[in-house]
């Protein structure tokens, strides 16, 4: 979340840390995991400092823009040859392994930093030892690459929605999706069949959400926003 966020943007019970990459201060815990909702400059705080060396769950979308990302300044450098190769803002982010001309692979210093998981896939990923928490990521009707996190864990389950374009449609398929359906409850359903093994939208609920981290910052204006459709 931008700079600010509250609990200096982690989710709380869990060492999750979620769109602010600097060391913030009077900041206490040290986030055991990072996540990028998406690559919009407030939610991408301190991910440029070439010190920073954790791992950061985002979508594929999102990690390509990354490694692409040029300063304009940076580019017409290039273009002008002054500079010899592209300089991109995050590409401290992944490095590759170095292959030599004999074909030796040299794995000295190569990494990457950036975790990209599928959309409607959970994925289980370790905290600690022995401490896991299974996410899910869901598109936020957003930018290219946004997205919102679903975490379940020892703590509870947690929906983090980043930036969203909350359009009745895309509520509505939210409502549907077979990974958030155990935490929505809706009417009752009479043509509900009991002996469908997929659970029918308006049945009881069968969890509940500890809390959902919500940015309000265009929730409570008063102007109409226009659709995306």
């Amino acid at each position: 979340m931008p700079t600010g966020t509250p609990y200096n943007s982690f989710i709380l019970k869990y060492p999750v840390r979620v769109d602010e990459f600097a060391d913030s201060v009077g900041l206490t815990a040290v986030p055991a995991l990072h996540l990028l909702t998406h690559t919009h400059t407030d939610h991408i705080n301190g991910l440029s400092a070439k010190s920073f060396a954790s791992t950061v769950v985002c979508s594929n979308d999102a990690k390509e823009m990354l490694l692409r990302h040029e300063v304009y300044g940076e580019r017409a450098l290039k273009e002008l040859e002054i500079r010899a190769e592209n300089v991109r803002t995050y590409q401290h982010l992944k490095i590759d392994p170095r292959t030599l001309d004999d074909g030796t692979i040299y794995y000295t210093g190569a990494r990457d930093l950036l975790k990209p998981l599928a959309l409607h896939t959970p994925t289980r990923l370790e905290l600690s030892n022995d401490n896991f928490v299974t996410i899910t990521l869901f598109d936020a009707n957003h930018c290219p690459g946004a997205v919102m996190f679903l975490i379940e864990g020892p703590h509870g389950a947690i929906l983090h929605t980043g930036d969203f374009r909350a359009e009745p449609w895309f509520l509505d398929s939210l409502s549907k999706n077979p990974f958030l359906q155990r935490y929505v409850a809706g009417p009752p359903s009479p043509t509900a069949n009991s002996e469908s093994r997929e659970k029918p939208l308006g049945e009881p609920l069968t969890a509940t959400l500890e809390a959902i981290h919500l940015d309000t910052a265009c929730l409570l204006g008063t102007d109409e926003i226009a659709t995306k459709v």
